[in-house]
């Protein structure tokens, strides 16, 4: 596969919608069979993104002279759907502030921004999101917007709970029973929120609603946590994690 390609396989930073923008943007230049390829191994590499895996199942269904249409419709719809989450988000957050969230989520970013230029001022406590620290590229979005951003690490949370109106977070998949998959240190936020008696809330697009009921922890390489040979020492990396919805107050959605 060209180099382009390889780039978008070994993302491990990006939220899933900034994903899927990259990977429509790639396929739509790629011959079929070079497609086909790459297609295979985005369900290989990204199984817990669900508005990624959802796309790639309907665009594997339409035929090739049919793609180019699919694809701007599939855009289109995408775009109205942004749109409307804006919208509902900013209806249900605009009363609020201070906000603390996690990981990096072109969602959140919107949304905040969204809010920020309705003539709000809020500030952002965001994670650093360990171990690829995703949340510092997150921290950099928001303050190149013009908003007010801390950077923390996650065991500096619970002040920084404490003294904020909401946490907020994105979501890579949303089980039928509402449990919400997303990074890791997500649901520590949300328990910590309820402990302060804070506000937990999911903003998402429909296409990450499943009707399964059973999730699956990933496992990592142990490297990016500790990269020395210690065979009495067990290391476990997880991206992502369950939280549970008794701890979420709302899910956003189009």
């Amino acid at each position: 596969m060209d180099k382009n390609s390889e780039q978008i396989l070994q993302n491990i930073t990006s939220g899933s919608e900034e994903l899927l923008d990259s990977i429509i943007t790639h396929i739509s230049t790629n011959s079929d069979e070079e497609e086909s390829e790459f297609i295979a191994q985005c369900r290989k590499m990204f199984p817990h993104f669900k508005t990624v895996t959802s796309f790639l199942d309907s665009y594997m269904q339409i035929k090739p002279e049919a793609k180019r249409e699919f694809l701007n419709e599939y855009l289109d719809r995408r775009k109205q759907g942004f749109a409307k989450i804006l919208i509902n988000a900013s209806t249900y957050l605009g009363k609020y502030n201070k906000f603390v969230t996690i990981s990096n989520s072109k969602t959140v970013v919107s949304v905040l921004s969204y809010i920020s230029k309705n003539a709000k001022h809020i500030k952002v406590t965001v994670c650093e999101s360990r171990p690829n620290n995703e949340g510092v590229i997150l921290a950099e979005k928001l303050s190149i917007e013009g908003i007010t951003t801390s950077l923390i690490t996650e065991a500096q949370l619970p002040d920084h709970i404490a003294n904020c109106d909401a946490v907020i977070l994105g979501a890579d998949k949303i089980l039928a029973n509402h449990d919400v998959i997303n990074k890791t240190g997500s649901k520590l936020l949300a328990i910590l929120a309820r402990g302060y008696k804070k506000p937990v809330y999911v903003i998402s697009s429909k296409s990450k609603l499943t009707d399964e009921f059973v999730w699956e922890k990933d496992e990592q390489p142990t490297a990016e946590i500790y990269g020395k040979s210690n065979i009495n020492l067990h290391i476990f990396n997880n991206y992502f994690e369950l939280v549970p919805s008794y701890l979420i107050t709302k899910i956003i959605t189009d």
